[in-house]
């Protein structure tokens, strides 16, 4: 998975989610998401990425917002210039960190969007 928060990735078992009917397409171009996110005991989160991998292959695209806590809500992050009727696989990726500088990442399910 594509990481925009760089770090020593390890075994996860945190969880970052959706909110309801998240992630869309609200406008041409565009895929939006948010939702909320709960870290490892010992960690706190340090961002999270917005990632659509094209169907049909090719380059991803992303947004990302650093936040902090053990438990919190992420977005909205928008990612621009999706091409118009692709459909899009689109995760949402925790990077946490704990005291030590350790990291790790978690991965929502991935959900397919059509892009406006």
């Amino acid at each position: 998975m594509l990481s925009l928060c760089a770090g020593v990735a390890l075994a996860a078992t945190g969880n970052v989610t959706y909110d309801s009917g998240q992630p869309s397409s609200p406008a041409a171009g565009q895929i939006k998401g948010s939702g909320s996110w709960d870290c490892d005991v010992g960690y706190t989160a340090a961002c999270v990425n917005l990632v659509a991998y094209p169907k049909g292959g090719g380059t991803p695209l992303s947004a990302s917002n650093r936040y902090a806590g053990q438990t919190g809500n992420w977005g909205p992050l928008t990612i621009t210039g999706a091409t118009s009727g692709t459909t899009y696989t689109v995760y949402a990726e925790l990077t946490e960190k704990n005291g030590l500088g350790a990291t790790k990442e978690v991965a929502s399910a991935g959900v397919d969007v059509t892009v406006q």
